[in-house]
């Protein structure tokens, strides 16, 4: 006998407000702290408790990840994006912040240039895009709430 499940569509709590679009492309000096090896290496984003692992690139100190992900973001004044950037056995290697506050200031809410990695010794930056895409509800009577009575 065969049984037919429905699937359901996964139930939220929460609405979205807004969806980041983050490109990590590549990063340029990458360093490890005894300067021995050339380090492997990859990029995680994190935003809220959600995170996404780019690829590995094999020993090079100018990675070219191409990493793509995206997230919702239910309050995007009080977010940030974490990125760092992890050596295969040497931990973290460098790390950036985004508060997307700041994104929201930004023309066409998009930030993409070279920006500086923070760590405890010398070390390369980072190529990124952002782009922030505001969710707006569709428009007409039958999704207003006013309608709703």
């Amino acid at each position: 006998m065969v049984i037919n499940r429905i699937s359901r569509p996964m139930q939220l709590n929460r609405f979205s407000s807004a969806v980041i679009f983050i490109l990590v492309e590549e990063a340029k000096d990458l360093k490890v702290k005894d300067n021995a090896e050339m380090p492997t290496s990859h990029v995680v984003t994190k935003v809220g408790k959600h995170s996404h692992s780019g690829k590995e690139c094999s020993k090079t100190e100018s990675p070219k990840w191409r990493a793509k992900s995206s997230f919702l973001l239910e309050k995007p004044h009080e977010e940030t994006v974490k990125i760092k950037v992890k050596g295969t056995g040497h931990g973290i290697l460098g790390s950036f912040i985004l508060r997307i506050s700041d994104l929201l200031l930004a023309k066409n809410l998009t930030i993409e240039g070279w920006h500086q990695l923070e760590a405890p010794f010398p070390q390369g930056t980072i190529w990124i895009r952002f782009e922030l895409r505001i969710l707006v509800p569709p428009r007409g009577p039958e999704f207003s709430m006013a309608s709703s009575s």
